[in-house]
């Protein structure tokens, strides 16, 4: 379902977006920005879950060991989430590549995808807190992101 939207997303940035830049920023503004600000979100409400999660079952002795490390065990989930992302960042900067006067934008979008890409490295190996630092990296860059495309006149 949410690939479907992704694509319907896509495929409507791509039609709107080479005609016009203020019907791209549109669409960015009302649409992919919010979203990535809530994914972004939750994935921080759940990271910090699983870390107190974590710390709970170290400070229980009967706890230690049964459940193993959250992170670890949702790590297909997370490293999908990533690539979901590095994906989307990466089709947002195709989109808005024909309007030069949005290079910043672009910039903000590629400091974005490469802290995912860091966070996709640390989930990998299982490092939460190096995940929850790459996550709030990119969500500044989305921050930036969204302020450049949505607040500013193009």
């Amino acid at each position: 379902m949410k690939l479907r939207h992704l694509l319907l997303s896509f495929v409507s940035l791509t039609l709107s977006g080479f005609g016009s830049c203020s019907r791209s920023m549109d669409q960015l503004c009302a649409s992919n920005f919010p979203r990535y600000e809530q994914d972004f979100e939750v994935a921080a409400l759940k990271l910090n879950e699983a870390r107190a999660e974590r710390r709970l079952a170290s400070s229980s002795s009967e706890g230690e060991g049964a459940r193993g490390d959250p992170a670890k065990e949702s790590r297909e989930a997370w490293l999908a989430w990533a690539e979901r992302h590095i994906k989307e960042a990466q089709d947002l900067m195709d989109v808005i590549q024909s309007e030069p006067e949005l290079g910043q934008i672009r910039k903000e979008l590629s400091a974005l995808a490469d802290q995912l890409v860091s966070f996709h490295g640390y989930a990998s190996r299982g490092k939460q807190e190096r995940m929850t630092i790459a996550l709030a990296k990119a969500r500044e860059h989305q921050r930036k992101a969204r302020a450049l495309a949505c607040e500013t006149p193009h």
